[in-house]
């Protein structure tokens, strides 16, 4: 039977397919009779329906097993999309991916499917493969980018009037929407040095452009530092970094510093991640900002099932900088979750926190400045909308800023489109 075939019988619904014949003969034989007067048609559809999925399966892994994985990757695709929770379907996608070292899609494959109650020897297949993947990898290539029409990007408060030096003065200028081009890309090299070390090299870009070149904000980056890889899924890492950004197209700032990392996998399902930074950073033209700036990152990631998994993060920032009201210390909470329907829509929700205080009083505005920001972000996809790999996605973030000095509330949506692999 023809892919296009298939496809047509397995968009009817998949829930009722992956019932074994066997277990619908018996469901009919031991009904009411009234039960048992459904229409034989219904029943035939049914049956149908399920031969489809059984072709398809038996289709999919000949394609593997023959040795003709791109074969396989399309109806695999199709099969997970129509039923995320079926572990063996999405292992096998994941390992038609591996063989032709699609590392990325491989590894969120796999990494997904260890969300179900998998046999110890399945599980322990997982993590060969996860091994393996880490051990080949040279080269990690991430990109993306996003149209993002905003309510408030240049964050303006909304309130009509401030205090400076205890004299009261009127703001004529509110918010203003504008759309941003939101550009990211981050290139890494990883060549070997020993079984369990490889160097690393990277280069980062994170732009958000606008029609008006005054709201515009790049950011470019470097890093160079080594990679301890070691059993059940632990890697160590550290070295040095540097930065430039830029605000309104002129230099703003550069940093250089240094860098540690450290990742492990708590259990099958969870991992655990951990970044420390330590970085002097210089202003071009604010020479008060100038200073050092301490960061912690930590983030943990569970699937809970193949098709929910959740996410949190926690971080800590302190600032010492020539003027102690440019100085202080931020820390942040963010939750998330991820669900996947049958049918292949995938929907995600992140929520933030930061709280921010500053080290001195604003000789300007007489006050020492503490700010609460928060923030919730919705997005969703479809498997089915997909070119070469990459799944159109939308996010609408909501945000929203409260300061003790008036100037910095701020209030802020986005609505953003753009392309991503992680389906």
């Amino acid at each position: 039977m023809t892919y296009l075939k298939l496809r047509h019988l397995l968009g009817a619904g998949l829930a009722i397919l992956i019932l074994p014949t066997l277990a619908v003969a018996q469901d009919m034989s031991g009904a009411s009779p009234a039960t048992s007067q459904a229409p034989a048609q219904q029943v035939s559809q049914q049956v149908l329906l399920q031969r489809a999925v059984l072709q398809a399966w038996a289709e999919a892994s000949g394609h593997v097993r023959a040795g003709r994985p791109r074969a396989a990757i399309p109806i695999l695709e199709r099969l997970v999309t129509l039923a995320p929770g079926e572990y063996r379907f999405r292992l096998e996608l994941a390992r038609a991916y591996y063989l032709v070292e699609d590392d990325e899609k491989a590894a969120f494959h796999f990494e997904q499917s260890l969300g179900a109650d998998l046999p110890e020897a399945t599980r322990n297949a997982v993590f060969q493969h996860q091994a393996r993947i880490r051990a080949r990898k040279r080269w990690e290539a991430q990109f993306s980018f996003s149209i993002a029409p905003e309510a408030n990007p240049a964050r303006r408060t909304d309130a009509e009037t401030i205090s400076i030096l205890n004299e009261e003065f009127t703001l004529n200028q509110q918010a203003e929407a504008a759309t941003a081009l939101h550009v990211t890309g981050r290139l890494t090299y990883l060549p070997r040095i020993s079984r369990d070390l490889n160097a690393r090299v990277s280069a980062s870009l994170d732009a958000r452009l606008f029609e008006n070149s005054g709201l515009n904000d790049i950011r470019a980056g470097g890093e160079i530092g080594l990679v301890v890889n070691a059993d059940g899924g632990r890697a160590a890492g550290f070295g040095l970094t540097a930065s430039r950004r830029w605000i309104s197209s002129a230099a703003y700032s550069q940093s250089f510093g240094v860098y540690g990392t450290y990742e492990t996998r708590m259990n099958a399902r969870t991992r655990l991640r951990f970044r420390g930074d330590l970085e002097r950073i210089r202003h071009d033209t604010l020479s008060n900002r100038d200073g050092t700036r301490r960061r912690a990152q930590l983030n943990l990631i569970h699937v809970l099932t193949p098709t929910f998994g959740l996410r949190g993060g926690a971080f800590l920032t302190q600032t010492k900088a020539v003027s102690a009201a440019e100085s202080g210390v931020q820390a942040g909470l963010s939750l998330g979750a991820t669900y996947v329907f049958d049918g292949g829509l995938m929907t995600a929700v992140d929520l933030g926190h930061m709280r921010e205080r500053r080290g001195g009083v604003s000789n300007l505005f007489q006050t020492t400045r503490s700010d609460r920001t928060t923030s919730i972000t919705v997005g969703m996809l479809h498997r089915e909308f997909e070119f070469t790999g990459y799944a159109p996605r939308l996010d609408i973030l909501l945000e929203r800023r409260n300061s003790t000095i008036p100037l910095f509330n701020f209030r802020n949506a986005r609505v953003s489109v753009g392309l991503t692999r992680s389906f």
